[in-house]
């Protein structure tokens, strides 16, 4: 991501990650494509996008799960409430962006 602005860009990676800087590089990148651009995260990040705390544990590898605290956080303050939070919502999400 360059330093210009992008009216369309709903989560501002490199912003997450300077004030999250535990949040996995690999995490942040997957954040920002599902969330700007509508991609299919991999399962641990599908996992927590749909409320789903046990997926999210058997899911994550050491250093997401260090980072879900964080994680969590960045999807309560700074993302939008219909992209996340139940499978409908993340399915909705998705298919908004085809």
């Amino acid at each position: 991501m360059s330093g210009e602005s992008d009216d369309s860009m709903i989560l501002d990676v490199e912003k997450v990650g300077a004030h999250w800087p535990g949040i996995p590089k690999l995490v942040l990148e997957a954040m920002g494509l599902y969330f700007n651009a509508h991609v299919r995260p991999g399962n641990f990040l599908m996992a927590c996008l749909e409320n789903d705390l046990v997926g999210a544990f058997e899911k994550a590898d050491p250093w997401s799960l260090e980072a879900l605290p964080q994680i969590v956080r960045v999807l309560v303050n700074d993302t939008p409430a219909n992209a996340w939070g139940s499978p409908m919502l993340v399915a909705r999400w998705i298919e908004a962006g085809r």
